[in-house]
């Protein structure tokens, strides 16, 4: 296999890896739940939690064995043209839905298995900006995006369960900017591994992020100060300016996103 073969396999790799990592983990937590049922506590976060991981699983598993099958076959037995062939953002939307069951924190989370999942597909998006940077003289955009990318996942707050007075409002708003930053991260990650890199930075989604995160922060602070959560909150804002500013100019723009001309290889409904 050539390089750029090579690179996108490993890709399919990450994201493979991403997919058996994140259900190991989910799955491993449901299970010791249903073991423990009747020494755990829970409250109405644990019922809309719960839900959501499940929901999430199945969801998961019915789109990846209607649309992904081709694509995951190619795993466990690659070829050069086979290799080509994959279709990535359906590997992508598949993982926004699965993504959904890791962001809420559950009995028996182990959040450090969940962590090496998701550093398996932030590898897949490194690879996809080397790709990228193959096919464009502006290398220093693509990679700023990336870390925009990136840095914007990092800000989908972990929903928890609470107990301050007004619990019930967090009980609905903070499910709620979960799945919808979740749902904006997976546009944004399907639009870069669409090579239309210069759409993520539309600007509803970030102002949105910021909102959204910044009340959630300020709701909960007494409680729990999520700081890490802030830090990739300023970090994503700042590197949306640093893109912007690093962004072609309009006659440039359309030497950016040709990336591996995978229009010749979409399926026609697609």
């Amino acid at each position: 296999m050539k390089l750029e073969t090579r690179l996108k396999y490993l890709m399919q790799v990450m994201f493979v890896s991403f997919f058996a990592l994140l259900i190991t983990e989910r799955s491993l937590s449901l299970l010791l739940t249903l073991f423990s049922i009747n020494n755990l506590g829970f409250s109405v976060f644990h019922l809309i939690a719960y839900f959501a991981v499940v929901a999430s699983m199945a969801a998961f598993i019915v789109y990846a064995l209607i649309y992904c099958k081709k694509e995951l076959n190619v795993f466990f037995a690659p070829t050069e043209e086979s290799v080509e062939a994959v279709d990535f953002r359906k590997l992508v939307i598949a993982s926004g839905i699965l993504l959904v069951s890791g962001m809420f924190f559950t009995h028996y989370t182990q959040s450090w298995l969940q962590f090496i999942s998701y550093g398996a597909l932030i590898a897949a998006i490194a690879m996809k900006a080397v790709l990228l940077m193959r096919t464009t003289e502006h290398k220093a955009f693509v990679w700023i995006t990336m870390a925009y990318l990136v840095s914007f996942s990092m800000a989908v707050p972990v929903s928890h369960d609470s107990g301050l007075e007004y619990r019930w409002f967090l009980y609905a708003y903070e499910p709620l900017v979960t799945l919808a930053l979740v749902f904006a991260f997976t546009i944004i990650m399907y639009w870069f591994f669409n090579d239309k890199i210069e759409r993520l930075y539309y600007w509803p989604f970030l102002v949105g992020m910021f909102c959204l995160d910044v009340a959630l922060i300020g709701l909960t602070w007494q409680e729990s100060p999520n700081i890490f959560v802030l830090v990739f909150v300023i970090q994503t804002v700042a590197l949306y300016f640093v893109g912007i500013a690093f962004m072609p100019k309009n006659e440039e723009k359309a030497e950016i996103i040709e990336a591996e001309v995978q229009e010749s290889k979409e399926n026609p409904e697609n």
